[in-house]
């Protein structure tokens, strides 16, 4: 949010040039890939189509929701990026990746990228822990990480990034949290040289993979934004190894909850409030959608994620949620 609201502020480009909003992406991709671990590793163990239904039940309800928030903005403002609707384009967003099938080139939440490179590594971890043991996972895996890293090296070195399979660029964010799940489990030593290789080799190629993402554009500023992630995933280690208490617990998972909405939900207003004010009164519609952002966002998971969070439960087998 505070990446893309820099276009309410004069001279912003300073803001840009950190590229905070990939600096979140990416660290966000990282936490997937320990959660997706810990999710098929516990709650679903053994149940990876439970896993799967329960990610669309997350994903899906909150993105059609603000996805005709969205729609609703655009009419408003009369965006140009409505002469692009047609029966196609609709339907390739209502499914949320129709540019797999060429349904259409046009996004209008232009940041769900990010979600359907998550849909991608969901559906890949669910195969993976689908059709192995827990034993046979002790060499699949390792036969996995070989895999991606082949993958990830072909993309970067020949930037087959428009292929189906160029999101694999995006693989080390995922398989570095995944191999910190593992780092954190009681049952596995951590002081061992081959636990700790593993991730700090996905972490240099998660650097890698992060400064080449941002050397397409030439305003950012590489090395503040590589700072900034640094540091950021500094205290994401240092949370992860944090025991929170209960209560500490509950605001965490609610606020997770609100900021998919606050992430689906921050561009469309933001645009409303650039196209409504004058810029020279830039602080009130900054004030004014950052309010809006964080009021919605809550509105609607109390009335979009609230309500599903038991049938979400009844596939999880087990109440996050009190």
């Amino acid at each position: 949010m505070i990446s893309h609201s820099v276009c309410l502020i004069p001279n912003p480009d300073n803001i840009r040039a950190l590229a905070l909003g990939n600096v979140g992406v990416f660290l966000f991709f990282t936490l997937s890939g320990f959660v997706i671990t810990e999710a098929l590793e516990t709650f679903y163990k053994g149940r990876t189509t439970e896993f799967l239904i329960n990610r669309f039940l997350k994903i899906y309800p909150a993105y059609w929701s603000s996805l005709f928030i969205s729609v609703v903005i655009l009419y408003v403002v009369n965006d140009p990026y409505l002469s692009k609707f047609n029966f196609l384009s609709i339907l390739g967003n209502i499914i949320l990746v129709g540019q797999y099938f060429k349904l259409t080139d046009f996004s209008v939440i232009s940041i769900t990228w990010a979600v359907v490179v998550e849909i991608e590594f969901y559906v890949a971890a669910a195969i993976i822990f689908a059709f192995t043991s827990y034993q046979r996972r002790k060499w699949i895996f390792p036969i996995t990480l070989v895999i991606a890293t082949a993958l990830y090296a072909y993309v970067s070195i020949t930037s087959s990034y428009t292929r189906y399979f160029g999101n694999m660029q995006f693989a080390p964010f995922f398989i570095l949290g995944s191999t910190l799940f593992y780092i954190k489990v009681p049952n596995v030593p951590r002081t061992r040289v081959s636990d700790c290789m593993i991730p700090f080799f996905f972490f240099i190629l998660s650097i890698h993979s992060f400064v080449v993402y941002n050397m397409h554009n030439q305003n950012v500023n590489i090395v503040g934004a590589i700072s900034i992630f640094m540091s950021l995933f500094i205290i994401y280690i240092y949370l992860i190894n944090f025991k929170a208490t209960s209560s500490m617990e509950k605001i965490d998972k609610q606020l997770g909850n609100m900021t998919y909405f606050l992430y689906l939900i921050h561009m469309s207003i933001i645009l409303f409030f650039e196209k409504t004010f004058v810029h020279q009164w830039w602080l009130i519609p900054l004030l004014l959608a950052v309010m809006c952002c964080i009021t919605l966002s809550f509105l609607l998971y109390r009335l979009i994620e609230f309500p599903i969070m038991t049938v979400r439960d009844q596939f999880r087998g087990k109440r996050l949620y009190t």
